[in-house]
């Protein structure tokens, strides 16, 4: 499982030196395509910009109000390309930043130094590990974190929601109270500045920081060093808290500067051990499924020609000769006797043609039977009216058989002696 444990490399490019971090050691080194392997690259980019403004812009818009600020300044030598470590927007066209600025021909030169590395390398700006560590300790109250590294000093102060003051200073002299002097005085003006108190300064060491003065009690009771672990360099050990918040660094987010593909490179490359298991098992579990189920199916097949043994054997003892047993003279019988059961009496049907007829009409034949599943009725006889009477009376009559669902299937009126004759077929379906 070493695939899955492999050591990160850090870079270190800090006051013109570059240092390689593997494990616990602290390796120098030339240059960067020194070293071998995926790296993330912390530096502090010589003739950058880190501090805090506020601008007269929505968030979205604050890294251009930066960048034009600065152009119009000349703080940043050409066109500069701003990185947001944290923007807070406070009211509709107001947004505090903190960010760090550089040059576009400096961006474009590391982004080339990325290009022709083999491996994948996450670049990171130096504030990005001081923003980390005020994360770290998240306080509620402004505190001034303090990074003090050859001639240089880099001071953030804020809180765990809000950046008020960055900025980076050098050192005039190699005295120790004159550097704190000055560290005193900027946190001084940041206090009046933004209306706000500082009272615990954190220190990030590193291998050459310059130890703690005497100071008064009062002010020695507001120092704190962040937590150190032991680093070996040149075959000494220094306990530093700048390594140990250096691994705390994530790739995402707007304070890694490299190409989105360099984050996706080195994502993809950190997830192809767990493809490659996911694989693996998946495969495993495919070859057990084809070995379950190729046993199965060996065993059903087996089963499935028993059966048919059995089955061939059961038929072959049947009598072929075997002879058909005619029951159509039961159903016909069984037919008849439903139809019987359905059909309407003759009764019922006098009393429909009696109800159809009128007083008028006298009946000379009637024909009624069963023929087919159907009752049919033949009917003639006179009626004794004079002729518009005696018309409406026989248009009448095939009405009410209609309505009593009979069906006409042949009707006719005659005049013959000043009598008029009529003649209805009908039937019904039963």
């Amino acid at each position: 499982m070493i695939m899955f444990k492999e050591s990160l490399q850090y870079v270190i490019e800090l006051d013109n030196l570059v240092y390689r971090l593997s494990d616990s050691t602290l390796y120098s080194v030339k240059d960067l395509n020194e070293i071998d392997g995926n790296k993330w690259v912390v530096s502090d980019f010589y003739d950058t910009v880190s501090r805090t403004a506020n601008v007269q812009a929505p968030a979205k818009y604050a890294d251009v109000m930066v960048r034009k600020k600065l152009l119009d300044t000349g703080e940043v030598d050409g066109t500069a390309v701003v990185f947001t470590h944290w923007r807070k927007q406070k009211e509709a066209n107001s947004t505090d930043v903190f960010f760090t600025a550089m040059p576009s021909r400096l961006v474009e030169h590391n982004f080339e130094r990325i290009k022709k590395d083999a491996d994948c390398v996450l670049m990171f700006p130096l504030y990005t590990v001081l923003y980390a560590a005020l994360k770290e300790i998240n306080p509620e109250e402004p505190v001034a974190i303090i990074f003090q590294h050859n001639r240089f000093v880099d001071l953030v102060i804020g809180t765990r929601g809000k950046i008020y003051h960055a900025n980076r200073s050098t050192i005039p002299e190699q005295q120790s109270t004159s550097m704190w002097n000055m560290v005193f005085a900027e946190i001084a003006s940041a206090e009046s500045e933004n209306s706000i108190a500082v009272n615990k300064y954190y220190l990030l060491s590193w291998i050459d920081s310059t130890p703690l003065p005497e100071f008064p009690e009062d002010i020695q009771q507001k120092f704190s060093v962040l937590e150190e672990e032991p680093i070996m360099h040149d075959d000494e050990i220094y306990h530093i808290s700048f390594t140990r918040v250096l691994r705390s660094l994530k790739p995402s987010g707007p304070c890694c500067i490299s190409p989105p593909i360099e984050k996706i490179s080195y994502y993809s490359q950190k997830c192809l051990p767990f493809l490659t298991l996911f694989l693996l098992i998946c495969t495993l579990f495919l070859a057990g499924g084809y070995f379950f189920y190729g046993q199965r199916a060996k065993h059903l097949k087996i089963k499935t020609e028993s059966l048919k043994n059995d089955i061939s054997q059961v038929l072959s003892g049947l009598k072929d000769t075997q002879t058909e047993v005619d029951f159509q003279a039961e159903m016909d019988f069984v037919s008849e006797i439903s139809l019987a059961k359905r059909a309407a009496s003759y009764k019922k049907v006098m009393k429909d043609i009696s109800e159809a007829l009128s007083e008028g009409m006298s009946l000379d034949l009637m024909n009624l039977g069963y023929k087919n599943s159907r009752v049919k009725a033949s009917l003639s006889g006179k009626i004794k009216l004079p002729f518009d009477l005696a018309r409406k009376e026989y248009q009448d009559c095939i009405k009410k058989l209609k309505e009593m669902k009979y069906e006409i299937k042949d009707n006719d009126f005659k005049v013959k002696l000043n009598n008029y004759k009529f003649i209805i077929d009908f039937e019904k379906q039963i």
